[in-house]
């Protein structure tokens, strides 16, 4: 009613403005004068008026009508509310949205958990259950659930152990005592032994990720050995320890491993400060992300340490998702810059 009324009213103002001003245009020749009383005057500012509320209306509904709430049918909101009712019926109350995504596959990337997954229980959805032959004890404060050790499981085509008769001198000093490489070290030997790949290992705690780390080690040993002598003032090799009772654990380890090289570890962390002689006297550093970061902003000695580097070690990498990823993130940008 009211666009109704407001289209009547520009039409009325329109026709007025018309017998005013004369239905005949005034022809142009060259000088022009218009003389226009206050009435008329008056006349064209309120029609000027209306075309531009006019304008701006048509404007706003155009909006609206195209961007703005689409019109709703009450019927058809009935009945979809309706039909999703019928379908809560049959869907559980509470679920979990799945990201359906493609994976990506890396090169050198060895996740025991994704090749778990591959397996008949995984795709069969088959229930997880203790095995037979548990033991279980109750007590008041806790319940106690011994479970009788399991058989591994027989390897595959392509699986072939690694025994210690088989490698070189160096390895075999190194892993002396042992007679060959668990599962995932044989499974990853030849990358982290006989190559220069990055490589990323996700396996559960006591998998044997250490001596995956001890392999690369030894091969940066080995690509510097000129003559039965290693040339140790040629290389560095930076062990990244989340904690630093971990540092120190790390440190001891390694250092027993590899006194039969004469290769120098040592712990650089908030706690065991090293002077730049015995910096660069060492072969091994052992330290935690947030000192290797402050070490690398600055040069020790003459050479920049960062750039004597060769090998990097990331201990809990998972740590990138978290508060201290930032600093691992920066440490591996500056050490790919550097080196």
């Amino acid at each position: 009613a009211l666009s109704i009324a407001a289209d009547s009213k520009y039409s009325h103002l329109q026709e007025q403005f018309k017998k005013m001003s004369g239905e005949n245009p005034i022809p142009a020749f060259g000088c022009q004068v218009t003389i226009q009383s206050e009435q008329e005057k008056q006349l064209v500012k309120q029609f000027r008026k209306e075309e531009k509320r006019i304008a701006r209306r048509e404007k706003r509904d155009d909006d609206v009508s195209g961007d703005g709430l689409p019109c709703f049918d009450p019927k058809e909101m009935r009945m979809q509310r309706e039909y999703a009712l019928m379908n809560a019926r049959k869907e559980p109350v509470l679920t979990r949205e799945r990201m359906n995504y493609d994976l990506i596959y890396y090169p050198h990337v060895y996740d025991s958990h994704a090749e778990a997954r591959k397996t008949s229980a995984f795709i069969g959805g088959t229930k997880m259950l203790l095995p037979e032959g548990i033991e279980r004890e109750n007590n008041k404060i806790f319940e106690e659930v011994r479970i009788p050790v399991t058989e591994p499981m027989s390897l595959g085509i392509e699986e072939k152990p690694v025994f210690m008769k088989d490698l070189d001198e160096i390895g075999q000093l190194v892993f002396k005592g042992m007679k060959r490489l668990n599962r995932i070290q044989s499974i990853v030997f030849e990358t982290a032994y006989n190559t220069n790949e990055n490589m990323l290992i996700c396996a559960p705690t006591g998998a044997g990720k250490t001596n995956i780390a001890m392999l690369t080690v030894l091969h940066e040993i080995r690509q510097h050995i000129q003559q039965g002598v290693i040339k140790k003032d040629e290389f560095k090799i930076v062990y990244v320890a989340p904690m630093k009772a971990l540092a120190a654990e790390m440190t001891n380890y390694f250092s027993k491993r590899l006194e039969v090289l004469g290769v120098s570890v040592k712990e650089l962390t908030g706690d065991m400060q090293l002077s730049k002689g015995e910096i660069l006297r060492t072969q091994m550093l052992v330290t935690t992300p947030e000192k290797w970061d402050v070490v690398t902003r600055k040069s020790v000695g003459d050479i920049a340490l960062s750039q004597l580097v060769r090998l990097l070690i990331l201990d809990e990498v998972h740590l990138l998702h978290e508060d201290r990823g930032p600093v691992l993130e920066s440490i591996v940008a500056r050490t790919l810059r550097q080196v």
